[in-house]
């Protein structure tokens, strides 16, 4: 499936998947905010996308909307 037509929300994830692989340290995500304009995506498509991470273990929601990676605090 050529880049174009897999889903936006695919391709974010696995971009998400690959920084937090490559980067041991990152116990972190950017605010959603940033993260919508760094890939040109709207808010809810990011929260779409977090949401799905969080439900594979990937990464935890905090209280205060903070998006952590799982196991590195």
């Amino acid at each position: 499936m050529s880049e174009e037509v897999r889903p936006t929300r695919v391709r974010l994830a696995e971009a998400l998947r690959a920084e937090i692989a490559a980067n041991p340290g990152l116990t972190e995500l950017p605010h959603r905010r940033e993260i919508a304009g760094q890939y040109g995506l709207a808010q809810a498509t990011v929260a779409q996308v977090l949401r799905a991470l969080a439900a594979e273990g990937l990464i935890e929601a905090q209280a205060d909307g903070r998006w952590t990676v799982a196991g590195r605090l």
